[in-house]
């Protein structure tokens, strides 16, 4: 069992899904609470920038139209949630994301 510093179940952050596509060999990206926010990254490195850069110019748009931005989740919410993907086998990471570094 991974362990986490502490100072981390304090925090919240905004999660990506990133999904390495079997048969194509490139890695999926969504975010649970912007459900249009996607991209595709070309290995997992690359994945996490776009997860970054996508989610900020999401947010970006978001405030120019002033929509409301979901609420971050807890470090909880997002270990829940990784318990909960990990039951359909697929190869699949939670990054989490400071929401100080998109908004």
């Amino acid at each position: 069992m991974m362990k986490y510093p502490s100072k981390m179940k304090d925090e919240v952050y905004y999660i990506a899904i990133i999904e390495k596509k079997k048969y194509i060999g490139n890695y999926k990206i969504n975010f649970p609470k912007f459900s249009t926010c996607q991209g595709i990254g070309d290995n997992f490195k690359h994945a996490k920038e776009v997860a970054k850069e996508k989610l900020k110019l999401h947010i970006k748009e978001m405030k120019k139209k002033n929509k409301p931005l979901p609420e971050p989740s807890t470090y909880d919410e997002a270990k829940e949630l990784l318990e909960e993907i990990a039951k359909d086998y697929k190869l699949k990471y939670i990054f989490l994301i400071d929401p100080k570094d998109v908004i």
